[in-house]
């Protein structure tokens, strides 16, 4: 089952996505309030610039752009840290509003 939250694996593996991705309906997401829900991929501990991709429903009443029953896809572009992958630098984001799959890095 696809939930809210971060792109990962079937083994729960946050993945690292790379520029020209595509976060969309056809992703495998989960979600948890538990921080070992997820296993974080030895990518992001060995220090790298990559994307993490996410969904959000967008179909809330106080949000100006409502898409029924839907989602909204985006993704974050972090610097990790050798190491322990920490601390984390965020570059940028983006997310599309309206509810369609987004491409990486565009």
């Amino acid at each position: 089952t696809n939930f809210n939250g971060l792109a990962v694996d079937t083994s729960n593996t946050v993945l690292v996505k790379q520029a020209g991705d595509v976060i969309g309906p056809s992703t495998y997401f989960t979600y948890s309030t538990s921080s070992t829900a997820f296993t974080t991929s030895p990518d992001w501990l060995a220090g790298t610039t990559g994307y993490v991709g996410f969904r959000f429903k967008c179909d809330q009443p106080r949000q100006v752009n409502q898409v029924a029953g839907g989602f909204c896809y985006g993704y974050m572009h972090l610097q990790t840290t050798a190491g322990t992958g920490y601390p984390v630098t965020l570059l940028d984001y983006a997310f599309d509003g309206d509810g369609k799959a987004i491409t990486v890095g565009q």
